[in-house]
Order: C-alpha cells, then sequence, then structure tokens
C-alpha cells in the first residue's frame, strides 16, 4: 500500500510560519499576517497533494496545523474563535484547497494537447459512462 507522509510538509509550514510571525509578532495587521500562510506557507505545504489519495487523517491533521498557527496569530486558544476568525478572513479548509486544486490538475489533463493525456480522459470518461450506465 502507497503512503504519503506530510511530516517534513508541516514542519516546514511551522518554520516559516514561526519565522516570519517571529519578526512581525504583533506589528502587521491580523490581515497581513493571515495573507502570508494563505498565500505562501499553505501552498508550500500541499504541494503535490493533489496526486494522492488522503485519509481523513491526514486532511484534519493538515487542518491543524493551519488552525493552530491562527491560534497564534488570534491570541487565542478556542478552536470556535479561531474556525469563525479564518471564515471573516475568507481562508478555505484545507480539504477545499485540496479539492481546487485536484479539479486544477484533471482540468488540465482534459484541456491537454498531448495525446496520452487525451487517451487517459477519454478511457476515463468511457469508465465513468459504464459506471453511472450500471
Amino acid at each position: 500500500m502507497f503512503r504519503c507522509s506530510f511530516c517534513k510538509a508541516k514542519q516546514s509550514f511551522y518554520r516559516s510560519f514561526n519565522a516570519v510571525f517571529g519578526k512581525i509578532g504583533r506589528i502587521a495587521t491580523a490581515d497581513v499576517i493571515i495573507q502570508l500562510p494563505k498565500m505562501k506557507y499553505l501552498p508550500a505545504m500541499l504541494y503535490g497533494v493533489e496526486v494522492c489519495a488522503l485519509k481523513k487523517s491526514q486532511t484534519e491533521s493538515l487542518q491543524f496545523a493551519v488552525k493552530s498557527s491562527s491560534m497564534k496569530i488570534f491570541n487565542t486558544k478556542s478552536m470556535n474563535v479561531v474556525s469563525e476568525c479564518l471564515d471573516m478572513f475568507n481562508v478555505l479548509s484545507v480539504a477545499d484547497y485540496i479539492v481546487k486544486r485536484k479539479c486544477k490538475l484533471l482540468t488540465g489533463y482534459i484541456n491537454s494537447q498531448n495525446s496520452l493525456c487525451n487517451l487517459l480522459c477519454r478511457t476515463a470518461k468511457k469508465d465513468l459512462s459504464d459506471m453511472t450506465l450500471r
């Protein structure tokens, strides 16, 4: 069975976040501090995740990395407060980011001019239509 480990990705996320947060701390606004992980560290942590079959526990582990860093930003220990703040700043859940990344990957294959990609897409569409007819 093939398994993916995201320990190094989470370590890198925490290391990057703590380095920047340690420098700017409470000087910058929460909006700026939220945008940095959203635009820089989160994509780095999720790099290549769209090609892996993740278990729910792995997705939740990645989500906890985001929430725990947000707890530090908002200076709270309440997950409810963190969830509400992330919603206010339009930060999607990790599961939503993964779905968006998978859709982007698959769209690239579908729209590709590569003959191998086109063959695989036609085969996948045929298999999908056969499954729906049953």
